[in-house]
């Protein structure tokens, strides 16, 4: 069984918005050792999950002992989730 999530911080949902008013409804954000980062950002599923493919291929193997926590956000909503998990929700 595992534990449950954190409550997600503000702060992701102030970033979720901010792309979301520039017309990207799609995200990947990530804090990394306490700070925030939006990893990938696009205004179509299509092209979101394209750019989350090669981010997870090239990026995400350099963060495996760092302490991070992922959120996806699909056309506004705010999901927290594992990297394993991310295809799952995509579709």
């Amino acid at each position: 069984m595992t534990a449950p999530f954190k409550a997600i911080p503000s702060s992701v949902f102030k970033a979720a918005q901010s792309f979301k008013d520039d017309g990207k409804p799609f995200a990947l954000i990530i804090i990394l050792d306490s700070m925030l980062y939006v990893e990938v950002s696009a205004k179509t599923a299509v092209v979101f999950e394209r750019l989350l493919k090669g981010w997870t291929a090239e990026t995400m193997p350099t963060l495996y002992r760092s302490n991070l926590r992922t959120f996806l956000v699909l056309k506004g909503e705010v999901k927290e989730v594992t990297l394993t998990r991310i295809k799952t929700i995509l579709k």
